[in-house]
């Protein structure tokens, strides 16, 4: 059913997720976003333009912060989906997208950047790059005595610089500490006397490029905004944004619009044109952060300029009314805003457990479009009794105005999903759920992890309809998770989702979305040849669960022939690519893949080989909602999908949350299918399977019937207490096979 992202942390890293507060800024201001999400047919977009060519594919990224703050990015071709574990002390992210950069600043970590803190730590695309096995390698540059910062483990001391590094323990010593100084110099809105980065301190990232200055190119002037507090005093310390509402290239880099109020006022120099704004008012909790959003549509600048913004007008604080009771795990208030050029940036505050006010509008700008969105999860109370509870809401604003915030969800407004979450070891756990409306994603979103501990159930409520698309992730503390692709939920129906259910196997991508949300947020197939370039991206240990995608740590090995000849491929198993001579020929691709982890025994191990003729067909198109790439890593629907088959399964008795059957006869419902989106569907033609309950030592034929077009049932009786292990074969008219063994796919009990 559903997708999401895959982070590796210490439990107590997901229940400090409560009271954080996070607040996500995204600019996509190089083209409108959907010149990325939905190129023409005929178009040949480089895929480099949505970041590095490894993240051509799906994958999960793990990105550890200077503050101990990890993020999880989910690279699809069309965009990113990320999602956030705060760490225990700090206040609150921003993330900031502009021309295909991306920057993930701590709000406590901004009034330091480029007074202590280089832009480069920030850098998402470098941090993904640079950061090796959970170390964030940094420079250290400095005037005077050799400093000492918290958290931060120097290596080498040289003149005035030093290299040194922080791990994920050490960095949230380095963020604790941050917080403290940003508390502290907060309430004077002086961040420039003292603390750590006193005497010239610089901290960079090791391995980044020097930053170039930039000039002013047009004629500038003086906007000098003035802030008020909510009891009406000057402001000290908050931070204030300005973006041309013109053309978000002429003013609106990240460091350029940012700035903090410094005894009530903060100065800006921008050309003339229309600009808006916002501001962050908070007020630092106890644990957490409290925000009060306020928004400034448009306003003109023809000359030095000045424009007032007070707390208090964030008069309406965002809640929720449910048809069971809930408390509030996160909210996400997001801001979409484009300029007159179309290019569209999206402001996204995010809350953990702390309250968020927002100031409702009534005016609408003249130049380009503004509308809010309102996203919320909120978790069953710790003393309700049954199956643990969720609400994954999502509402949108009028066109031009931003409303007050306060909204009900009826029972008839939400899809009842009753989640199963298998694991055969008993772990700590995560899941996450994001999703939103079209322009809500086209932007950028960031969201947060709930904990949960696997095997074990759950109940999600979510906002149902076409115009909202959601995906999903789960992971384990043991390494095993899944993903889901973007899709819709009906409003009204009662769905079930299992997560994680064994068998585990390799897994093709597919298509969910339907009509223009599927020409927005095209897919990615898991196979395709592009002129002589065939392209291979299996999901090894995925479920059976239409669009789930296997996330895990494996080792693999992996082989391509093509007419009996090895071939050498490129990437690593999971995604691959490899060049075939022009003429017709038949490939068989195998890869093989055990599961890192030790404590997870089921489905640990498996061989999947997939025979299937290929050849260059110049004239190949795939579908407006697909979308794949050439040998030089560009863009382009022209491409051919190659006949290769999919098995899912399903253990007909019923598993237990923990991959166990009742003891006794068994039976296995089989479907074989064809990679998406095929042109060719060949009737499937045979299928063999064969069981071994020693490991795969030995093997014995089991009973196969066919049950319908591509449906078969496989049954035999194993002894109690035994792992099962499969191999089956199958193949369709056209001459394509496939033959895939699962060693201890799952398990039997002792007992029937």
């Amino acid at each position: 059913m559903s997708q999401g992202d895959h982070v590796f942390l210490h439990l107590p890293e997901v229940r400090s997720r409560c009271g954080r507060t996070a607040l996500a800024l995204a600019v996509a201001a190089a083209l409108p976003a959907a010149a990325f999400l939905a190129p023409a047919a005929s178009a040949q977009v480089p895929a480099l333009a949505l970041g590095p060519a490894a993240h051509l594919y799906p994958d999960t990224s793990h990105v550890l912060m200077i503050n101990g703050d990890r993020l999880t990015v989910r690279h699809m071709p069309t965009g990113e989906v990320s999602s956030m574990i705060p760490a225990p002390d700090g206040g609150a992210t921003l993330t900031l997208r502009i021309a295909g950069t991306t920057y993930d600043v701590p709000v406590d970590a901004l009034p330091y950047l480029g007074r202590g803190l280089d832009p480069s730590l920030f850098n998402r695309a470098l941090l993904e790059r640079l950061e090796t096995g959970g170390k964030l390698e940094v420079k250290i540059s400095f005037n005077g005595q050799r400093p000492s910062l918290p958290g931060v483990r120097v290596k080498r001391w040289g003149g005035t610089t030093a290299t040194g590094f922080v791990t994920a323990s050490s960095a949230k010593v380095f963020g604790a500490a941050l917080f403290r100084q940003f508390v502290s110099q907060h309430a004077t809105g002086n961040y420039r006397a003292g603390g750590m980065f006193a005497g010239g301190v610089s901290v960079a990232l090791a391995g980044a490029p020097a930053s170039v200055p930039v000039r002013p190119q047009f004629a500038m002037h003086t906007l000098t905004v003035a802030g008020k507090t909510l009891g009406g005093k000057a402001d000290n310390g908050d931070v204030v944004l300005v973006f041309n509402a013109d053309n978000a290239l002429k003013f609106g880099d990240p460091f350029e619009a940012e700035n903090d109020f410094f005894h009530g006022t903060s100065n800006f120099s921008v050309p003339s044109g229309h600009y808006w704004a916002i501001t962050d008012f908070v007020t630092p909790l106890k644990h957490n952060i409290a925000q009060r959003l306020v928004v400034a549509p448009q306003f003109m600048v023809t000359g030095n300029t000045r424009l007032r913004l007070s707390a208090s007008s964030a008069s309406s604080e965002i809640t929720f009314e449910t048809p069971r009771p809930a408390v509030s795990s996160f909210d996400t208030f997001t801001v979409a805003r484009t300029d007159g050029h179309h290019q569209l940036l999206s402001i996204n505050a995010l809350a953990f457990g702390a309250p968020m006010w927002v100031s409702p509008t009534r005016t609408k700008p003249t130049v380009g479009t503004i509308q809010s969105f309102t996203f919320a999860q909120l978790v069953s109370p710790k003393k309700v009794k049954g199956t643990p509870y969720v609400f994954s809401l999502d509402f949108a604003g009028p066109a031009g105005v931003i409303p007050k915030q306060h909204f009900t969800a009826s029972p008839a407004s939400l899809a009842t999903v009753h989640e199963r979450y298998f694991l055969n070891a008993r772990s700590q756990s995560a899941w996450s759920t994001d999703g939103g409306f079209a322009q809500q994603l086209e932007g950028f979103v960031i969201f947060g992890f709930n904990p949960i501990t696997m095997p074990g159930l759950q109940t999600q409520y979510l906002t149902g309809g076409p115009d909202i698309m959601w995906t999903s992730s789960t992971f384990s503390f043991n390494g095993q998770g899944q993903d889901d692709v973007l899709h819709t939920v009906p409003a009204g129906k009662q769905l079930t989702d299992n997560w994680n259910e064994y068998p585990l196997h390799p897994q093709p991508d597919v298509q969910l979305l339907t009509g223009r949300n599927a020409r927005i947020f095209s897919a990615l197939p898991s196979a395709w040849r592009s002129g002589d370039e065939l392209f291979l991206l299996v999901n090894p240990f995925s479920d059976n669960e239409l669009g789930h995608l296997g996330d895990a740590d494996f080792g693999a090995s992996s082989s391509l022939t093509e007419n009996g000849k090895k071939v050498r491929m490129f990437g690593f198993p999971g995604f691959q690519d490899a060049k075939l001579n022009p003429a017709p020929g038949t490939v068989v691709y195998s890869i093989t893949t055990t599961h890192a982890d030790p404590l997870d025994t089921l489905s640990a191990r498996t061989t999947t080989a997939w025979t299937f003729p290929s050849a260059r067909n110049a004239s190949a198109k795939i579908p407006r909602n697909w979308i794949c790439a050439n040998a030089r890593f560009f863009l382009t629907q022209k491409c051919s999908i190659p006949s290769m088959l999919s098995l899912n399964y399903t253990v007909a008795k019923g598993l237990a949350l923990n991959g166990v059957a009742a003891a006794g006869p068994q039976t296995l419902d089989l479907t074989v299918g064809h990679f998406q989106p095929s042109a060719t569907q060949a009737a499937i033609s045979k299928l063999t399977a064969q069981v071994s309950y020693d490991g795969g030592q030995f093997w014995q034929a089991v009973k196969v019937q066919r049950t319908g077009a591509g449906h078969y049932q496989v049954s035999f009786t194993p002894p109690a207490g035994v792992d099962v292990s499969l191999r089956i074969t199958t193949a369709d008219a056209s001459g394509a096979a496939m033959a895939e063994t699962i060693v201890n796919a799952y398990s039997v009990g002792q007992h029937g």
